[in-house]
């Protein structure tokens, strides 16, 4: 048998649109499909203000970290937990638990943040989980510097305060101010 020999196309028109960076706002984690705005089912809850969501199969789908609040850290490895940081898990988890939540952009905020975790506000039940957190004293308010204050930030202020004036959860038991700017 003969060997044949193939030839190289010709060379083809080349594309004169100069290669866009990748948008932050854009950043998929490879571990996970885009996830839309929407319903889905909780998986588990992390801490005070990350857990994961499954898809209609009841595969995990996405780790999810709600925009508008920052709550106490729990313990991580060799790291101490914060002060509340183990209440503030157990409320979400106590809010979370068995339900479906609803997904909402912000479309000034990125879709990612720098861990991989879906940004996104989160209601259950018609209810926004940030404002249940944040009006009981198991977390401050947060905006992400990137985007700026959003739409909700006025009312997520309103809550801290009024959490603040009655000394709720840690307000009341934290014995210095929790840091209500610091992004995690």
């Amino acid at each position: 048998m003969k060997p044949t020999t193939v030839k190289p196309p010709p060379p083809g028109p080349t594309s004169t649109r100069p290669a866009s960076p990748r948008p932050t706002s854009t950043y998929t984690p490879p571990s996970f499909a885009p996830v839309k705005a929407g319903r889905y089912p909780v998986r588990r809850v992390s801490d005070g203000d990350t857990f994961s969501i499954d898809d209609a199969t009841g595969a995990q789908l996405a780790n999810v970290r709600i925009i508008g609040l920052n709550a106490p850290e729990i313990a991580h490895g060799v790291a101490k937990a914060e002060c509340y940081g183990p209440q503030a898990a157990a409320e979400l988890r106590r809010l979370l638990a068995g339900t479906t939540v609803t997904l909402v952009d912000d479309p000034r905020a990125p879709m990612f943040d720098r861990y991989g975790r879906r940004l996104a506000y989160v209601e259950v039940g018609g209810r926004d989980v940030a404002t249940l957190m944040i009006r009981g004293g198991w977390a401050t308010e947060l905006h992400l510097p990137s985007a700026g204050p959003s739409v909700r930030t006025p009312t997520y202020l309103q809550a801290q305060a009024q959490a603040q004036r009655e000394k709720r959860g840690l307000w009341g038991a934290c014995p210095a101010r929790p840091d209500a700017t610091r992004a995690t």
